[in-house]
């Protein structure tokens, strides 16, 4: 997805706000640019993502790092 405000770290922790509540957490396990693993992302750079969290994130879901 695209980062959008900040600065997104692989190993970082996270809750994923769906509608301004949060429905669930969870943490980073990597971060990818095409094909690269990549240690951040920073707002404007779209980046994949590999998490471990409880909650079903869905389109539309922000990712909001703690």
């Amino acid at each position: 997805g695209k980062v959008v405000q900040g600065t997104i770290r692989a190993k970082g922790s996270f809750e994923v706000l769906r509608g301004g509540a949060v429905v669930g957490s969870g943490r980073v396990l990597n971060l990818r640019d095409k094909k690269a693993d990549i240690a951040q992302a920073e707002a404007g750079k779209e980046a994949g993502l590999l998490v471990n969290s409880g909650a079903q994130i869905a389109v539309g879901d922000r990712i909001v790092l703690k």
